[in-house]
């Protein structure tokens, strides 16, 4: 392999990692809207109109189906504020910094590399 045939190689990598990386943003940039879709429907469901789909004298486990209903979108509310704050409220700086201290593929080769030139 030589140097050119190297960098074209290095180069079809970089393309498609920047394609991934903006597929990524693509997705990430649409997850709030969806945290807060998936919200909203967990409110209307648990103490809205939806509490009158199960609105009648039946019990799940011991527990009065209303209870129960009402239970169930309440953690899915606690999901949807969890999965919220690691990845749509973290900071940017806290992002950046995480981004500057994740080493890149050519950084991991040359420190490998320059073990290997001194154990020599």
């Amino acid at each position: 392999m030589t140097i050119s045939d190297s960098s074209e190689a290095g180069s079809e990598n970089n393309v498609s990692v920047g394609e991934e990386q903006s597929a990524t943003k693509i997705a990430w940039s649409k997850l709030p809207i969806i945290l807060a879709a998936i919200f909203s429907l967990s409110v209307i469901m648990g103490t809205g109109p939806g509490i009158l789909l199960v609105n009648r004298p039946e019990s799940i486990l011991g527990i009065p189906l209303v209870y129960a209903w009402g239970i169930l979108w309440y953690f899915v509310q606690v999901f949807v504020v969890i999965v919220a704050s690691w990845t749509v409220w973290r900071s940017k700086k806290i992002a950046e910094d995480r981004e500057a201290r994740t080493p890149s593929g050519s950084e991991v080769e040359v420190s490998v590399q320059s073990e290997g030139e001194s154990t020599r």
